[in-house]
């Protein structure tokens, strides 16, 4: 079984932490804050659905403000948020292309199911 993803991200933060990483360890510290505050939200242990809804959601806020930072003329602070979406971005599920979609659907029609 793997390792759950919270324990994951604990894991690299120590590992930033030891390698002084600056921008991993306040990007990793961010964002288990963030899921420490869902939690709290949720009354409950984090599950890896919710962890992944918390970095998903840390990705998107990143690639909306890089574009705002754009618009803005700041193309050095863009580039740092497009860095920490893409260091986020190794936490998330591979999604499937439409292909891959289409394929699993033609299968499972095949199949009768």
């Amino acid at each position: 079984m793997t390792e759950p993803l919270k324990a994951r991200l604990r894991a690299d933060l120590n590992d930033a932490r030891r390698s002084r990483d600056r921008l991993r360890t306040t990007v990793l510290t961010t964002v288990l804050s963030e899921v420490r505050n869902r939690e709290i939200e949720l009354g409950r242990e984090a599950t890896d659905d919710d962890v992944v809804g918390v970095v998903a959601r840390a990705i998107k806020q990143r690639k909306e403000a890089a574009a705002q930072m754009r618009d803005g003329g700041r193309e050095e602070l863009a580039a740092r948020e497009d860095r920490e979406a893409a260091l986020l971005d190794r936490y998330t599920p591979e999604s499937l292309s439409e292909d891959e979609v289409r394929a699993m659907v033609r299968e499972i029609v095949a199949g009768g199911a």
